[in-house]
């Protein structure tokens, strides 16, 4: 069984590609989720040029989840994990 279940009402279909990743539903509920099962929280946001968001979120003791957020507001996990290791500096090209 997962770390965490989104609500089975909360599940919706996002598109093909993303639905067949994981649990998908609006990204109030599938945050809320997050916290509530694994004390996950945002960590970090980008967006591509297509307006799709990609997320990781962070627990304390080491949990992570991937996301995918598209400009409608659906999210999709696309994977989970455990052992997260943050890495210290900032990337190339930001101030470095």
């Amino acid at each position: 069984m997962s770390k965490w279940m989104i609500p089975a009402a909360a599940l919706l279909l996002a598109s093909p590609a993303l639905a067949q990743q994981g649990p998908c539903g609006p990204v109030d509920v599938v945050l809320k989720s997050l916290h509530d099962e694994a004390k996950e929280v945002p960590a970090g946001v980008g967006r591509d040029v297509r307006g799709v968001m990609a997320m990781m979120t962070l627990s304390p003791d080491g949990s992570y989840s991937k996301l995918v957020i598209r400009p409608d507001g659906i999210a999709c996990v696309l994977s989970t994990g455990e052992g997260w290791t943050p890495v210290e500096g900032k990337p190339p090209g930001r101030g470095a």
